[in-house]
């Protein structure tokens, strides 16, 4: 027995996870070598100053080095109670480590009572003791609880008024349905920690944007991009086939702005040259005025020009098109 002690002692956890690729294997070793072999594997308390409450219950893994220092074993923590292992990084639930933190190191006071009457023959339930059971909450009902916690953290930031918040009450009807219908548990069983929302925050938005595409997508008719079949024509023959028709919109050539340059162009050019008219009418005038005064003929050469110039004014656009 003490050979296999001093063998599992002088072994390290890196060389450890060479030797197998689980897990449980590397903790169940790493309890070991923190129980057997207390000179060389110890843990360290974590030095911050803001931490989360489970952390009453654990230390950081860590073994002697050559230096005879203690450093530190990337990537677990240990119970400095019980010596029990897991793998921690900074995207690790807090679930297991506030259930195993709450069996080592309760935070209930026990009660004890100096006397015992017998007043009154009404015996006190289980539920009246504060006593609570452990209940599997569905994976969806799961889910749903982290929505709303997401909802109620990202809508506003926290102040009194959230007793009269709608997504508050949203979430405490819920915990309500789920009291109706597992009976009175643990709450650490339906909530979640503070980092686990933080990434399910992702997962939720993530959601809400596949929805806004989609409806997006449902209302320009464009459910999936390689569906849609793009082809090339000359834009004259364009007019040709839309004369008929009165084009709003068209998915299949707008890569090349056929459309825009065929069709929308010429409301522009239309637009151009009216204004043109407007100018050339302005001087025609002012031309008109200034030759009647020498000569009653120019006014009339003039007045013909003029009408001929909003004559060239009033031409259509090679389609009608509905905006």
């Amino acid at each position: 027995m003490s050979t296999d002690a001093s063998s599992s002692s002088s072994s390290s956890p890196s060389s450890l996870s060479s030797h197998s690729n689980s897990h449980t294997f590397i903790l169940e070793k790493t309890k070991h070598l923190l129980l057997i072999g207390k000179h060389k594997y110890q843990v360290i308390k974590n030095e911050a100053e803001t931490k989360a409450l489970w952390w009453r219950a654990y230390s950081y893994s860590a073994h002697l080095n050559d230096n005879n220092e203690l450093k530190r074993i990337p990537g677990f923590v240990s119970c400095f109670k019980c010596m029990n292992t897991y793998l921690y990084n900074r995207l690790s639930g807090s679930k297991r480590f506030k259930q195993h933190a709450d069996k080592c190191f309760s935070l209930v006071k026990d009660t004890t009572s100096s006397s015992i009457t017998f007043s009154s023959s009404k015996q006190t339930t289980l539920n009246n003791m504060g006593f609570t059971k452990g209940v599997k909450i569905t994976e969806s009902d799961v889910t749903k609880i982290k929505d709303l916690s997401v909802k109620c953290i990202c809508s506003d930031i926290r102040r009194f008024s959230i007793l009269d918040d709608s997504d508050f009450r949203n979430l405490a009807k819920e915990f309500i349905r789920l009291g109706a219908v597992y009976g009175t548990f643990d709450i650490n069983n339906a909530s979640r920690g503070e980092k686990n929302i933080s990434r399910h925050i992702m997962i939720f938005a993530g959601n809400l944007r596949r929805q806004a595409l989609q409806k997006y997508l449902e209302f320009s008719r464009i459910d999936s991009l390689p569906n849609v079949n793009i082809g090339f024509d000359c834009g004259n023959n364009f007019v040709c086939v839309f004369k008929p028709f009165q084009p709003i919109f068209c998915y299949r050539h707008r890569l090349k702005n056929v459309v825009k340059i065929d069709f929308f162009q010429n409301e522009k050019k239309k637009i151009k040259v009216t204004a043109g008219c407007a100018t050339d009418k302005s001087n025609t005038e002012q031309t008109t005025i200034a030759a009647s005064i020498k000569n009653g003929n120019h006014e009339s050469s003039d007045d013909k020009s003029e009408s001929s110039s909003d004559d060239e004014c009033d031409h259509a656009t090679a389609l009608s098109i509905i905006k």
